[in-house]
C-alpha cells in the first residue's frame, strides 16, 4: 500500500477492507465504530479512487439487475451513514430489501448510535447474504495528530488552528479537518454519549460543568436514569451518598409516573438535570461501564416467565413436567401433534421455549416448520398420555 501515509485508520484495518471490497460479490460489510469523525468516509473515498477500474460505488436502493456497470466496475452499494433511512418509512423499506436480499455487495458505515445498532441488527439477522461485521479501531492521539499535522501543511490551517489542541478537545478527526480546511479558529465540543455518557456522568470531573453533565443525560435519559441505578453503587463508599442517589432516582421516578398522567407533561429536561445532579453525592465511578437496564430486564423477565408457567398450570402442566413435556413432544411428530391438539400452538411454543436443551436452542421458525410437518394423521397420544410417560 504505497500511500498508506494517506489513511488515518490502521493499515490492517484498511487492508481487511480492501479485500473485502475486491473479493465480495454479495452481502453486508458492517463497519461498526464507537468514535465519530474517525476517517472510515475518508478510507472508503481513497479505496474507491485507487480501484476505480475494478468496482464503483452507488447510493440507490433499488434492485440491480445488473452487478455490473457498462464499464465493467463492479456496484458496491455504500450507506454512509444508515441514520436518514430509518427516519423514513419508505427508505427503510427500501434499506431492508438491499439488505434482506443483497445481489451486490453491501457496506453499512457511520453509525455508532444505540437506536441505530438495534434497527440494524433486527435486519441484518433477516439477511440472505454473508454479514461480514469489523469493529473500526479508534485512532490513536498519535496517529490522528500526524494526520492533522500533515494535512495543516496543504492548507492554511496550520496558521489558525493548534491542531494537537483540536484533536484532544474533540477526538472527532473529520470535524477537525473541516475546520482546518474552512480556516476555523475552533472547534465545536463533541459530548459523549451511551455509555460513554453514562460514565462521565458517574465520575468527578473539574472539567465538565453541570449543563456540560445535563446536556450529556438529555441525550438518551432512559440510558441515564437505568444505568445510573444499576452503576452508581461502584462509586460510592459512603451510605448516606447512596441515599441521595436513590432519592434523586425516585424523583425520576415520580416525574415519569406524572408523564403518563398528564400526557402534555415533558419531564425529560428535569430528569436530565436530576440525573446530572447525582455528582453531588460523591459518585465517581472509575470502573468500565457496559450494561444499563438489566436490572429491569431480569424483573421483566421473571414475571413474563411467571404468567407463561401460571397458563401452563391450568393444563396441568407444572415446572418439574414441563421439560419431561417437551422432550416427548419433540421424539416424534404424533406426541407434538397430541400437545398442540390438547394446549393449542402457543402454549406448545412456550412448553418448547422455557429451559431449552443445552447446545440446542429452538427457533419459532424451526417451530413453525415442525408444527407443519405434524400436520400428518395424528396418533391416539394425548397430553395426558405424554405427561404419564414422562413421569415413568
Amino acid at each position: 500500500m504505497d500511500d498508506h501515509e494517506d489513511f488515518a485508520l490502521d493499515e490492517s484495518f484498511v487492508r481487511t477492507v480492501e479485500n473485502w471490497l475486491l473479493t465480495a460479490t454479495r452481502g453486508v460489510l458492517v463497519l461498526s465504530q464507537k468514535q465519530t469523525g474517525c476517517g472510515v468516509t475518508h478510507m472508503l473515498r481513497l479505496l474507491q479512487s485507487r480501484h476505480d477500474a475494478s468496482f464503483v460505488y452507488v447510493e440507490t436502493m433499488d434492485t440491480h439487475t445488473s452487478k455490473r456497470t457498462v464499464l465493467g466496475q463492479k456496484k458496491v452499494v455504500v450507506i454512509d451513514p444508515p441514520d436518514e433511512f430509518f427516519a423514513d418509512s419508505t427508505k427503510t423499506t427500501s434499506l431492508a430489501n438491499v439488505i434482506e436480499s443483497p445481489r451486490v455487495p453491501v457496506v453499512i458505515a457511520g453509525f455508532r448510535r444505540r437506536t441505530i445498532v438495534a434497527k440494524l441488527n433486527g435486519l441484518l439477522r433477516k439477511s440472505s447474504g454473508p454479514v461480514v461485521r469489523l469493529d473500526v479501531p479508534p485512532l490513536t492521539d498519535e496517529r490522528a495528530i500526524a494526520v492533522l499535522r500533515r494535512r495543516a501543511k496543504d492548507t492554511d490551517g496550520s496558521r489558525h488552528m493548534d491542531v494537537e489542541r483540536a484533536w484532544h478537545e474533540t477526538h472527532d478527526l473529520r470535524h477537525c479537518l473541516e475546520s482546518m480546511q474552512a480556516n476555523g479558529t475552533t472547534t465545536r465540543e463533541i459530548l459523549p454519549d451511551g455509555t460513554d455518557g453514562l460514565r462521565a456522568v458517574l465520575q468527578q470531573s473539574t472539567t465538565r460543568t453541570f449543563g456540560d453533565r445535563c446536556r450529556i443525560a438529555e441525550g438518551d435519559s432512559t440510558i441515564m436514569v437505568d444505568g445510573v441505578f444499576e452503576n452508581y453503587v461502584h462509586g460510592l463508599d459512603d451510605v448516606e451518598n447512596a441515599t441521595g442517589v436513590m432519592d434523586t432516582l425516585c424523583l425520576a421516578d415520580l416525574l415519569e409516573s406524572a408523564s403518563y398522567q398528564t400526557p402534555t407533561f415533558d419531564p425529560s429536561g428535569l430528569t436530565a438535570a436530576l440525573v446530572a445532579g447525582v455528582a453531588v453525592n460523591d459518585v465517581h465511578v472509575t470502573r468500565k461501564i457496559e450494561t444499563f437496564g438489566t436490572v429491569w430486564a431480569r424483573t421483566n423477565h421473571r414475571v413474563v416467565k411467571h404468567k407463561q408457567l401460571v397458563r401452563l398450570a391450568r393444563h396441568g402442566i407444572d415446572v418439574e413436567s414441563a421439560a419431561y413435556v417437551r422432550d416427548m413432544a419433540l421424539s416424534s411428530p404424533p406426541y407434538l401433534r397430541s400437545l398442540i391438539d390438547a394446549i393449542g400452538p402457543d402454549d406448545t411454543w412456550t412448553v418448547m421455549k422455557l429451559w431449552p436443551p443445552t447446545g440446542k436452542r429452538l427457533s419459532r421458525k424451526r417451530f413453525k416448520h415442525m408444527f407443519d410437518a405434524s400436520t400428518a394423521p395424528s396418533s391416539s397420544a394425548t397430553v395426558k398420555d405424554v405427561r404419564s410417560s414422562s413421569a415413568r
